[in-house]
């Protein structure tokens, strides 16, 4: 079995368990985002957003989760990083697979629900998150309305050791 898929059914079998995924928001998350999430209605949903073109960079798992306040549905995308190394652009992946997951919600005729991407990266370098602006370095900021501006949560696993893994 390739390294690739072996880290594939890895990521899938764990953190298809709910109470794996809630651990990993728990642990990961920003507290100001973390706090909003109520992880009692954390569930697994059916399906992916990764298409042909995103099958080299991502394997994923989507949860979908109420807001404390409102009730607002989010979903919550843990995408597995396949490279070795740190992506250059990865905005340009997830600008993709935001987008084929809400062409897929609308022509599902479902609502759009806003999405929490997460990179769970295992490579062998750091990665260094940087905004999708930096992208364009110099970048006039008269050209910064027309710049996609979205995050994404990263957790690097190079940061981690094995025993802090577990």
């Amino acid at each position: 079995m390739p390294l690739r898929n072996a880290h594939d059914k890895f990521f899938k079998e764990s953190f298809s368990r709910r109470q794996v995924a809630a651990a990993l928001i728990r642990q990961f998350f920003p507290d100001d985002l973390r706090s909003q999430l109520d992880l009692d209605t954390l569930e697994l949903a059916n399906g992916s957003y990764v298409d042909e073109t995103l099958n080299e960079y991502f394997a994923d798992l989507i949860y979908t989760c109420r807001l404390t306040g409102n009730g607002q549905p989010v979903q919550i995308a843990l995408l597995l990083e396949h490279k070795s190394y740190a992506e250059k652009y990865p905005h340009f992946q997830l600008l993709r697979y935001l987008l084929n997951a809400w062409q897929q919600a609308d022509e599902q005729k479902q609502p759009l629900t806003p999405i929490i991407p997460v990179i769970i990266y295992h490579g062998e370098s750091r990665w260094a998150y940087q905004p999708l602006a930096a992208y364009f370095d110099p970048l006039s900021p008269a050209l910064y309305p027309f710049m996609p501006d979205f995050r994404y949560l990263l957790i690097d696993l190079t940061q981690y050791t094995e025993e802090q893994i577990i």
